[in-house]
């Protein structure tokens, strides 16, 4: 893939914990962690997009610094949660199969589990009896990664004090400002993904474009490259939290005509391929069914679909999974295109 079609994302993501932007306090613990050569298992926690999954690779690559390829892959596991395969008992025999396994080169090997709130109650609970285990908790160090972390067990978060929380903060804005001018710029232009003209508009008239796409990102570092990268493509500065490779309203619009299937596979895309944050993405849609004007909807339909949006948003912090949220949200559209439908007739036989 050439570098004009990769995502800013991709090509500028830090490699070293300093080059990690915000989470002074998370960075200094890990630095101090990896000079003692001991550390807890620990949570990372917050929103999406503030440099999680980035932190945690850095943390890895620092800490395996020296070991030759095959001794590095003797020592890291990362268990990405979100998928069906790997969010019930399964893979956590892949985690003792793996924790069996003695460590080459390092005190302890370290397993990361990406969007850990997506395990299933039976896995976390078999998890924490692992993390209580002396023997496991020798030779292997985890990293919990999650947005959500109410939707971690009570016994997962605390592991018997095994486990240090680690929230992750939003970056305040003139910190992602002076990331922008000094570092991803330059990086761009050497990367030769915008010219000398682009980069002028940019940062002309006290960087004003600039300050738009952070004020806009609500604090999240990734949310700032994917707005710049909207930005030098097309010239537009997009408001919504999120930047999709598929239309989030197209899975509405489907199920409204009873295209379940259809709208199902986008629904397994955004969660699965794309990672979106499930509350932006609500939040997304709330804004886009407000201001669009759906055929497929009567007023009074509409507002029952905003209201629905909203009870939705709250049920994330009861803990319920994002598959069950969008699925709901599948089959409450199904319903209220088919009730349209039926008003439809209705009015037709009256006339």
């Amino acid at each position: 893939m050439s570098k004009d079609n990769q995502q800013f994302t991709d090509l500028l993501i830090p490699r070293t914990i300093d080059g990690i932007i915000g989470q002074d306090v998370i960075k200094r613990k890990l630095r101090g962690y990896i000079t003692s050569k001991n550390m807890p298992h620990l949570v990372f926690y917050g929103q999406a997009g503030l440099g999680k999954t980035a932190l945690s690779e850095a943390l890895i690559s620092e800490w395996l610094k020296g070991l030759n390829p095959t001794e590095k892959e003797r020592c890291y596991l990362i268990i990405k949660a979100s998928t069906q395969k790997e969010r019930g008992i399964a893979v956590i025999n892949e985690y003792e199969r793996f924790c069996d396994l003695p460590s080459i080169g390092v005190p302890f090997k370290i397993c990361v589990w990406e969007e850990a709130d997506g395990l299933t109650s039976a896995a976390q609970k078999a998890l924490k009896d692992l993390l209580s285990n002396p023997l496991h908790s020798k030779n292997v160090r985890s990293i919990f990664i999650t947005n959500y972390i109410n939707k971690l067990s009570p016994e997962l978060r605390g592991s018997g004090g095994r486990c240090e929380l680690m929230p992750f903060k939003k970056v305040q804005e003139n910190v992602m400002l002076k990331w922008l001018l000094t570092s991803i710029i330059p990086a761009l232009m050497n990367l030769k993904l915008i010219n000398e003209e682009s980069r002028e508009k940019l940062i002309v008239n006290k960087a004003e474009v600039l300050v738009n796409i952070v004020k806009v990102s609500d604090g999240s570092p990734r949310a700032v490259l994917r707005k710049l990268q909207t930005y030098v493509q097309s010239g537009i500065i997009s408001s919504t939290d999120e930047e999709y490779t598929l239309n989030p309203f197209e899975m509405i619009s489907l199920a409204l005509k009873g295209k379940i299937g259809e709208s199902s596979r986008i629904a397994d895309k955004l969660i699965y391929s794309d990672g979106v944050n499930i509350y932006s993405l609500l939040n997304d849609l709330r804004k886009i069914v407000q201001k669009e004007d759906i055929k497929e909807l009567r007023n009074i339909y509409k507002g029952e679909l905003l209201m629905y949006l909203k009870d939705l948003q709250s049920s994330i912090f009861l803990g319920v999974s994002d598959e069950m949220i969008l699925s709901g949200l599948i089959g409450k559209c199904v319903v209220l295109g088919t009730m349209n439908n039926e008003d439809k007739l209705k009015h037709k036989e009256v006339s």
